[in-house]
Formats: C-alpha cells, structure tokens, sequence
C-alpha cells in the first residue's frame, strides 16, 4: 500500500474512501437496474463529451474571454451535462414502461457493486479537472501521493483507449484532449511543436495552458502523437 511521507493515508484517500461508501449506500438503496443504467449513461456521456468538446471548443473560439484550456472544459461541461440529462431522460421512461420487478436481495447487492463503479467514475473525473484546470493543478501532488487516486484517475482514459472500435476516428485520449486544448493551433502545433512550446503567445496560451499540456503528456502513459513529433523536432 502506498503511504505518504509520514507513513499514513493522506487526506486525498479518506475522501476517495468517503465518496465511495456514499456511492455503495446510494447504489445498494436504488438497485441494480437504476444504477447500471446510471453508469452506462455516465460513461457514455464521458466519452461522447469527450469525442466533441474539441469540435464545440473550435467553433466558439474567441466568443469568450476564457484560456484554451478553460474553454475546453467549458465545452466538455456543456456537452457532458446535455448528453447525461438526455439518457436520463431516456433511461427513466424505458424503466417506466418495463417495469422492471427484481429479486430484492440481488438487486440491492447489484445496486450497490455499480454504485462504487459510479463514484470511481465520477471521482476520475474530478480529479482529472485538476489536470486541465490550472487554478487546481496544487492538488495533483496530493493525488500523486495518494495510494487510491493516481489508479481511479486513470480510469477514463483507460476507458476512452478501450473503445476506441466505437469511436476510431478520435485517437487515444492524450491526443483527443491536446487537440482539444490547442483548438484551432493544434495542426501548427504539430507541425512546430518545440518552437512554439517556446513561445507560446504565438499559440494564444499563457504558460499555465502549456502547464497543462505538459501535464497531458505527463500523467497519461506512452507519449501522445503531438508530444513524439515535439520531440523529434
């Protein structure tokens, strides 16, 4: 198990831990069937948000007073909350015309197992802001440090490479988010990657944007395409 320096949990752990027992109690009240179709709308929305946040990012380019990477996020957030509120909507009224009536025992445990998955996703998520919003990147230490949350933050991208045959055009997750960061620089970038990390007002970025782009590359395994095209230039 991973300690921190003074060989004890940090407090980035006994929150995840808290997150998760909410979650396990929520799931175990709401049953099987609302929190699986709860969870595959959430990773659902993850994904598709994250397939064309870089596409909503470019089209409203320069309509808001806000960074690269925080109109990226904005973008994210817009279509994330859209797409989940539509398969909400959509998984209430198929419950409501099934009527579903299950064991209550199975599907009190089944509630409660897809609860946890719920929460390790919505955690993932949050620590992953952390990552693309720079007024939070202090935190990361402390969610490097954690034993539970560098795994947990992981878990959507792991997710979003993994089904890839759904959604091939989009590249693995490093990529898709550098692209979405860079908006419309992102081909310059990938043709001058090192002269413009050099100067990055050419790119329209301050240097807490190219802190997160830096991030991308460092928490996110292999190197992105743009990032192996940097360093060969």
């Amino acid at each position: 198990m991973k300690l921190d320096k003074e060989g004890a949990l940090n407090w980035i752990d006994f929150f995840v831990l808290g997150i998760i027992i909410i979650a396990l109690v929520n799931g175990y009240k709401r049953g099987l069937f609302k929190e699986a179709s709860t969870f595959i709308g959430l990773v659902s929305a993850i994904i598709f948000s994250i397939n064309y946040a870089d596409w909503l990012a470019m089209k409203i380019e320069g309509t808001f007073n806000l960074s690269p990477s925080l109109l990226y996020v904005f973008c994210f957030a817009i279509i994330f909350i859209f797409t989940l509120f539509v398969l909400k909507l959509l998984g209430h009224y198929f419950y409501m015309m099934v009527k579903i009536t299950p064991l209550r025992y199975p599907n009190k445990v089944g509630g409660g197992i897809f609860g946890i998955l719920k929460g390790v996703f919505l955690l993932s998520l949050v620590f992953l802001m952390f990552i693309f919003v720079p007024v939070f990147h202090s935190l990361n230490q402390s969610i490097d440090e954690s034993w539970a949350a560098p795994t947990i933050r992981m878990m959507i991208p792991t997710t979003f490479d993994m089904t890839m045959r759904f959604h091939p055009e989009s590249g693995r997750f490093a990529d898709k988010v550098t692209r979405g960061v860079l908006g419309s620089k992102a081909m310059e970038y990938a043709d001058r990657p090192k002269a413009l990390l050099k100067n990055n007002e050419i790119l329209g970025m301050s240097l807490k944007d190219i802190r997160v782009l830096d991030n991308i590359d460092k928490y996110f395994g292999q190197p992105t395409e743009l990032a192996k095209r940097r360093d060969k230039d």
